[in-house]
């Protein structure tokens, strides 16, 4: 399952999220790619009710993209 389940105040709808954080090891963001492929064939689908995000490469977060994420998908 992905990182956070979330019930959308506004229509009671599932909005699930997938945080990958080692963006620079190879086989972690393979398994990624398997994962996000399991994830669809259950209808939990990207831009349609499952969020990503990303480690920058440094390690950091986007802050603002995050921000931006919580403001449009679940506020």
């Amino acid at each position: 399952m992905p990182d956070f389940t979330i019930k959308r105040p506004r229509d009671g709808r599932l909005i699930f999220w997938e945080h990958f954080g080692m963006v620079n090891d190879d086989r972690y963001m393979e398994g990624n790619r398997k994962k996000l492929t399991e994830y669809e064939s259950v209808g939990i689908v990207p831009w349609e009710n499952l969020i990503i995000t990303y480690n920058q490469r440094d390690g950091g977060i986007n802050e603002k993209l995050i921000d931006a994420m919580i403001h449009g998908w679940l506020l």
